[in-house]
């Protein structure tokens, strides 16, 4: 082609810059493809690092909850929900206020999700003795042994505040005679005696606990919840007049 001289394709193409030239067609859509390539590899690589980034607060937040909810569990353990403050929470976790507040909207709802925690803890551990292939009474020993431990490092005053409540009994007593109705199948406990009347007496017991009655007696408290149990599963007779 003479210099100077246009084609028709020619033209066309500089009348629309952007419409690539005729011979070089195949060039220009390679390079759009490795442009869109890119484009897509750019994309993907920042929406992984923003999820990375996403999962790093999100540890550190969790991390932030935890701290306060051990905190708070520790010093209720030692005196009681009623005399710690959220400041002296929030003192001892080394955390702000304003970050106690984003995860609990006050000391009540605290107070409450670590009850949660704690009746769901029991209730595992009950569950994984129940599993055990022992006896009754030897899975009954073995949950008394685990109460008495985890209560031993508890305020006794911090117990009453958080196990008085309906929502707690009641969940308690569905756990005990479903228990109670599992031994009776087994065979391990009479039929004949009704699983509520039980619930009844056990829960008539444990009121020598909640208000200290029992430190009357010369016991150590370990002591004292195993004769509650001898008493409420073997009775006043003795092994021999029994047989």
């Amino acid at each position: 082609m003479i210099r100077g001289s246009w084609t028709s394709k020619d033209l066309a193409h500089q009348s629309n810059p952007f419409s690539p030239p005729p011979d070089s067609l195949l060039t220009f859509y390679l390079r759009l493809a490795t442009i869109h390539t890119i484009f897509v590899y750019i994309v993907v690589f920042v929406s992984k690092q923003e999820a990375k980034v996403e999962r790093a607060k999100e540890s550190r937040r969790s991390h932030k909850r935890e701290q306060v909810l051990h905190t708070a569990e520790r010093l209720f353990s030692r005196f009681g929900a009623r005399r710690v403050t959220v400041e002296e929470i929030c003192r001892e976790a080394g955390v702000s206020k304003m970050t106690f507040y984003k995860y609990f909207s006050n000391k009540v709802e605290l107070i409450r999700t670590i009850r949660a925690n704690w009746i769901d803890e029991g209730f595992r551990k009950f569950d994984q003795i129940n599993e055990m292939d022992l006896a009754f009474p030897e899975k009954i020993d073995l949950m008394t042994r685990w109460e008495v431990e985890f209560t031993s490092r508890i305020n006794a005053e911090f117990i009453r505040e958080i196990l008085s409540t309906k929502v707690v009994e009641e969940r308690f007593k569905r756990g005990y005679l479903r228990n109670i109705a599992r031994a009776q199948k087994t065979g391990e406990i009479r039929p004949d005696i009704d699983p509520e009347f039980l619930w009844l007496v056990q829960k008539k017991l444990g009121e020598l606990f909640r208000d200290e009655s029992w430190k009357r007696v010369p016991l150590e408290f370990s002591q004292f919840q195993e004769q509650l149990r001898s008493l409420l599963y073997y009775g006043l007779l003795s092994r021999e007049e029994e047989g």
